[in-house]
């Protein structure tokens, strides 16, 4: 019975890989095929991630990996030390209408204390465990 289980499991699994694999695209498509194919998406509702890499007066660039995107819109402001996640409709000629952004304000300073918080965390624990060759071992008991 467990290996029927499991059989079903690793299959169900493999099958949402399939479809996400040939699906994604159509419901989210990334900037690279917005950009390939202005027709086939002109006027979807998108959702991107990425870095501001010019703002003008009422227009911005949005950089992705190393694709590119016009977004129009009005006061932006540049995020600090971090990026952008936008929402807005797509235009067949080649930008993207904003509806609503989010600032990720310090986004990689997070990663810097996360780093910070592990190592902490490794120091305290290993003062209390030591690794021996059959598992753990309560370091206070030598």
């Amino acid at each position: 019975m467990r290996l029927f289980f499991v059989i079903v499991g690793i299959t169900g699994l493999i099958l949402m890989s399939i479809f996400s694999l040939t699906n994604y695209n159509n419901h989210y498509p990334s900037i690279k095929y917005l950009n390939e194919n202005p027709e086939k998406y002109d006027g979807i509702l998108t959702e991107q991630y990425g870095l501001v890499d010019e703002i003008k007066e009422d227009s911005f660039i949005l950089a992705s990996g190393d694709s590119k995107i016009l977004v129009k819109a009005n006061n932006i402001r540049e995020p600090t030390q971090g990026s952008v996640n936008i929402i807005g409709v797509f235009n067949k000629e080649g930008f993207i209408k904003l509806k609503d952004i989010h600032y990720s304000d310090y986004n990689n300073t997070k990663y810097f204390v996360s780093i910070i918080g592990l190592i902490m965390f490794l120091f305290i624990f290993f003062r209390e465990w030591r690794i021996t060759l059959r598992g753990f071992k309560y370091a206070r008991l030598d």
